[in-house]
């Protein structure tokens, strides 16, 4: 993203490649699981492709740890 905004001639086509990557609302003051319900729901409320919630998977240990990691 940062070569795309130094250029000193726009690329706009690069510009529409970049998402917002939303992974919590902290200053929402409630708990996590609330505050991710609540950010998600108003992220697909927008609808606008550059702005998007990252998914959270909660870890049921090791192994599921790294079969996360291997889909990455």
């Amino acid at each position: 993203m940062v070569s795309i905004a130094k250029k000193k001639q726009p690329d706009y086509k690069a510009w529409k490649d970049i998402k917002f990557m939303v992974f919590d609302a902290p200053l929402l003051d409630e708990p996590f699981v609330n505050r991710y319900s609540k950010f998600k729901k108003a992220i697909e409320k927008i609808k606008n492709p550059h702005l998007v919630y990252v998914p959270h998977v909660v870890c049921r240990g090791y192994e599921h740890l790294k079969e996360e990691l291997a889909l990455a």
